[in-house]
């Protein structure tokens, strides 16, 4: 290539090939790392990386720093590589950062007798990170980080265009007021996570109500990820129905540790919510049956109590979500015997399930104490959920009586993930798979499992035919699929 051509000239800029290489799919990176050592340098990196920064300070002249720093739109960084980088970026602003990954940055607090003077003190520590925060940043997320109020007024002063703000696994040393305030300063904020390290962010474990209140007064929010120790208070939620007329407008995905009242808030308040992951901690309300309410519901993965129970009619209710894409029912029971009982007979599981054409993951901790087999409803499962790539069934998967060798279509053709609670087969000399070659077995799995990479039996049955089982799938797997994946039974 003629080192005077454009081509030639854009590929030797820093901010062009981080851009490209941002945009190849993972199996072309090694391609091209190849190319040259500019491309090595990024095409070696993840996309949250120290890359940028390095290149800036190892190999772009002093004169032209600010030039490139001006094009990138994604900076990791961590206090030892800003303390690393420090004296080559000192008058380097990145004017056109997008998304800022910070990790790993303590924030001390500063004693003092005077508390505005401590206070002015902890604000001058984090003057080194503005360069970084320009006005036009949109996601900005914090990992193992330790916050304080100096730390969120920074963010309040400098961020008010977020659309993402992160905080996982934190260490919480502020006042959720502040939180506050950030959230307020960012209008156009669409996704907040908040996932702390330590559970002591208030006595009872639950988030600050001034905090739920504030999201539900965002416009824009569309995501909300609450972890495992901060639970929506019952509280909050009430003043914020009864002082709001319309909260959360714009939500669309939840996931955190609710009471069972919430749903039907939510379900009244959210008509656009498409998923939910929540733990309930009570059976104070029926869920399912509230969840049923919101028509646009694509993923439903839900964690009961050990002393849920399920009725009929809030089973039968989610028929109503034909765009239902995940159902994922759990309980905290340790064993079998504390899941709840499933209602609904063979039958009824047939007509169920015909109404989720859409469905890709279906999860059922429950137990099925019917004695009749459901069998019918697992081959009802593959006929109406071509798209289906992970099941939890909670009943027997017979082998025998699927016939798989006279169907001539594949049975489960996206499945990657079966879990069962017993597998079996017929025991006959004459009828798969004891009738077949260990060969035809392995074609006859892989045909009607063609993407299948774990199968998982609960209770162990190891006859001749699930030994037969067994091995064609272990076959199968090592001449389909990397052995990352492994085998479970």
């Amino acid at each position: 290539m003629d080192v005077t051509s454009p081509v030639a000239r854009a590929l030797v800029q820093p901010h062009i090939v981080q851009s490209i290489c941002n945009e190849l799919p993972p199996e072309s990176l090694v391609a091209a790392a190849l190319i040259n050592r500019n491309f090595f340098t990024y095409a070696t990196e993840a996309k949250w990386s120290e890359a940028p920064l390095w290149a800036l300070a190892q190999r772009v002249q002093v004169s032209r720093r600010q030039r490139y720093a001006s094009k990138v739109r994604d900076v990791a960084l961590s206090e030892s590589q800003m303390r690393k980088h420090a004296d080559a970026l000192r008058r380097v602003q990145f004017d056109g950062l997008r998304t800022l990954l910070l990790a790993h940055y303590s924030s001390p607090r500063l004693v003092a007798d005077d508390v505005a003077a401590a206070a002015k003190g902890d604000d001058r520590y984090h003057e080194r990170l503005h360069r970084y925060l320009p006005a036009g940043l949109r996601a900005l997320s914090l990992s193992d980080c330790h916050l304080t109020d100096a730390l969120l007024r920074t963010f309040r002063r400098r961020c008010t265009r977020l659309r993402s703000l992160r905080l996982d696994t934190y260490w919480p040393d502020f006042s959720y007021d502040a939180l506050v305030a950030v959230l307020a300063a960012n209008p156009l904020l669409e996704d907040l996570r908040l996932e702390p390290r330590d559970a002591g962010v208030s006595p009872e474990g639950e988030l600050h109500g001034p905090l739920l209140v504030q999201c539900a007064r965002q416009r824009k929010l569309r995501a909300l990820h609450f972890g495992p120790s901060l639970r929506l208070p019952v509280d909050a939620l009430q003043q914020i129905a009864a002082e709001h007329a319309a909260p959360f407008p714009a939500l669309e995905r939840l996931l955190g540790v609710v009471p069972s009242m919430a749903i039907p808030l939510l379900a009244r308040w959210c008509e656009d919510m498409i998923d939910m992951v929540l733990n309930v901690q009570d059976t104070d309300v029926s869920i399912l049956e509230a969840a049923s309410k919101m028509k646009k519901l694509r993923r439903l993965r839900v964690h009961f109590v050990q002393e849920t129970t399920f009725c009929k009619a809030e089973i039968l209710s989610l028929q109503s979500l034909s765009r239902m894409e995940s159902l994922c029912l759990y309980s905290e029971a340790l064993g079998e015997e504390g899941f709840p009982e499933f209602p609904l007979t063979c039958d009824e599981v047939q007509t169920w399930i015909a109404c989720f054409p859409l469905m890709r993951e279906l999860e059922l901790e429950v137990r099925m104490t019917s004695s009749q087999s459901y069998l019918a409803a697992l081959m009802t499962v593959a006929s109406c959920c071509p798209r289906l790539e992970r099941i939890m069934w909670p009943g027997a998967i017979d082998f025998t009586n699927l016939n798989l060798p006279l169907l001539t279509r594949p049975l489960f053709p996206s499945l990657q993930l079966l879990h069962v609670a017993f597998a079996r087969t017929g025991g006959d000399r004459k009828k798969f798979p004891e009738n077949c070659a260990e060969e035809e077995v392995t074609e006859i799995i892989r045909k009607h499992f063609p993407k299948l990479y774990r199968f998982v039996v609960e209770h162990k049955n190891d006859t001749p035919g699930i030994l037969a089982i067994k091995k064609a799938f272990r076959s199968y797997e090592r001449l389909n699929h990397s052995a990352e994946y492994g085998w479970f039974y």
